[in-house]
């Protein structure tokens, strides 16, 4: 190989290699690391991955009068003279803590999807969010204790569920 060529060679691996490696050395920007701390957030606060759903009937002194019931959910068909099925549910957001946190929430039924499963299991909901959409530009997060606040920004709710709590939710109303 001729010196020249050999040159040209080693140039080329050596552009080659700047391109991969120095992409990795820019610093992260404000907002890069605001949206892993807000990711890091979501999970103390138990909002991402699998929730627990709780049956609704188990609260006292819960009214489901004059809407489908199926005990894990409520179908509630207008709101504020809005006409869109709304689906009503409890989930827990730290099962495992001391504490029991049951938020009840509210979705409408186009950002719901229901994932039946062949065998028996317990009831779950996990909301699929993007943390950076709650982060600002100078990497500044939002806070609160209200999940429902986060639970509002999300896109799809997958509920994974038997198929007799799907037969519950979808059954005449009485």
């Amino acid at each position: 190989m001729r010196v020249e060529s050999r040159r040209s060679f080693l140039k080329s691996v050596a552009a080659l290699a700047a391109g991969l490696v120095l992409p990795a050395c820019v610093p992260e920007s404000a907002a890069e690391r605001g949206a892993k701390k807000m990711e890091q957030f979501l999970k103390e606060k138990g909002v991402l991955g699998p929730r627990p759903l709780v049956d609704l009937n188990s609260f006292p002194g819960f009214s489901m009068s004059g809407e489908a019931a199926g005990g894990i959910f409520i179908m509630i068909g207008s709101i504020e003279g809005e006409s869109k099925t709304i689906v009503r549910f409890a989930w827990e957001a730290n099962p495992q803590d001391n504490n029991r946190v049951v938020t009840i929430s509210e979705l409408p039924y186009d950002k719901c999807q229901f994932k039946v499963a062949n065998e028996q299991i317990l009831p779950t909901v996990t909301f699929e969010l993007d943390p950076r959409e709650f982060v600002a530009p100078a990497g500044n997060y939002l806070t609160t204790n209200n999940l429902n606040e986060y639970v509002l920004w999300a896109d799809l709710a997958v509920f994974s569920l038997t198929q007799s709590d799907l037969d519950n939710l979808l059954k005449p109303q009485q």
